[in-house]
């Protein structure tokens, strides 16, 4: 993994660190910990890729950050949250954001003219496309895009993960279940 920095073991716990290099902030630390965890993975994701597919998401209840931009993520009334906790540093990193990776279908009628005024149909079709929703961690995610991370870990479901790689991941990486992640080093 490209941004795993080091793994550590804190109050009877490993955990890995994560070291995000932004443009604006320097660099910034993130964690990861369940040394049990074969159910949930590590995703490095390239930050332009995985804001595409995250802008791709049908059911958003955050629509004004989905579609937003730097200027006005930072406007966003829990931005300062974010700012604070990785402020902190190596010494107390923020927790990864969990996302959920999917495939969308769409399905659109497709019609035929008959006459001047009716048409008839004769089908459907199927447009399907991937995208990411967040389950936690929006915040932490708009402030290293803001600041200018070009890749940062994420989590996922482990079935989720292959698709998150393929869709918005590293070139070269590949996912790691938080135990597989820990127990390697």
């Amino acid at each position: 993994m490209q941004t795993l920095h080091k793994i550590i073991t804190l109050h009877f716990e490993r955990q890995a660190i994560f070291r995000v290099t932004t443009k604006e902030r320097g660099d910034v630390f993130m964690r990861v910990a369940g040394s049990n965890d074969h159910d949930n993975s590590v995703v490095e994701v390239d930050a332009n890729k995985f804001l595409s597919l995250w802008q791709k998401e049908p059911y958003s209840h955050t629509p004004e950050l989905l579609h937003g931009d730097p200027e006005k993520w930072k406007k966003d009334y829990k931005f300062h949250h974010a700012e604070l906790g990785y402020l902190a540093g190596e010494n107390n990193p923020v927790p990864l954001a969990e996302v959920g990776c999917n495939t969308h279908t769409n399905i659109f009628p497709v019609y035929r003219k008959k006459l001047v005024f009716f048409k008839q149909l004769i089908g459907y079709r199927k447009e399907q496309f991937n995208y990411i929703s967040f389950s936690n961690g929006i915040t932490r995610s708009i402030w290293l895009m803001a600041y200018g991370a070009e890749a940062f870990p994420v989590a996922c479901r482990k079935e989720e993960a292959p698709l998150l790689q393929r869709s918005a991941g590293l070139h070269g990486g590949k996912p790691q279940t938080i135990a597989e992640l820990l127990s390697a080093h």
